[in-house]
């Protein structure tokens, strides 16, 4: 694994924010080089199938059904700890952090897209401070109607996973798509829960290149100092 910050790597990074934050059961999916996770310190979750599952099943295979609360969090994102501070305070049965769309991503296939019913206000570090905005939609394609960016953090209550799961046995019981994307807009198209989201401004980064790479390093310097 890359080191980025002392000697650290994205996983140590973020496993400290997290711990800081006085959550303790925190589990890590795993799949390919497995082996390369056993010095990190929280529970590993092999997913045997991982040539064959999809990132739906890693997230599934995380989920705890009992929790009251359940952060999901892409193994690819460096976030800032005043972002889950402020996620782990929200009510609503599923809340997302998302960004203004970035324009240098405008030819990125990688990208998770949103589009939000409220346009991006920008007042300070936090766009919107005492008011959350609600999902319509989400999506790889580049359309107009795309005002934000899904940051790869969401929370999850109780209830919130119980429709999680229930929509992905459905989906796969059916023998329909039940990628990411498709799930969650199955959700919301189906009514089952508005998927409600947080708006940021910085505060994370996606590291799908070398570019990123680049970026997230100097972030993640600036950020500790």
């Amino acid at each position: 694994m890359t080191e980025l910050h002392n000697k650290k790597s994205l996983i140590d990074i973020n496993l400290n924010t997290l711990k800081s934050l006085n959550l303790s059961n925190i589990s890590i999916i795993t799949g390919y080089k497995d082996k390369s996770f056993e010095k990190i310190d929280c529970k590993k979750i092999f997913n045997k199938n991982f040539k064959r599952s999809n990132q739906t099943d890693s997230i599934i295979m995380g989920l705890d059904p009992h929790s009251e609360q359940n952060l999901v969090v892409f193994s690819d994102i460096f976030f800032e700890r005043d972002i889950i501070d402020k996620l782990l305070k929200s009510q609503n049965d599923f809340t997302f952090i998302i960004s203004e769309t970035n324009k240098n991503n405008v030819k990125d296939n990688l990208t998770d897209r949103i589009i939000a019913k409220n346009k991006p206000i920008r007042d300070g570090r936090y766009l919107t401070n005492h008011k959350t905005n609600e999902i319509i939609e989400i999506t790889k394609d580049l359309k107009d109607e795309v005002n934000f960016e899904f940051s790869g953090v969401f929370l999850l209550t109780k209830k919130g996973t119980e429709i999680f799961n229930k929509a992905y046995l459905k989906l796969k019981k059916d023998k329909k798509k039940y990628d990411f994307i498709s799930l969650i807009n199955y959700i919301i198209q189906k009514k089952l829960s508005k998927i409600f989201a947080i708006e940021t401004y910085g505060g994370w980064v996606e590291i799908k290149n070398k570019k990123n790479l680049i970026m997230a390093k100097n972030h993640i310097e600036r950020y500790f100092g």
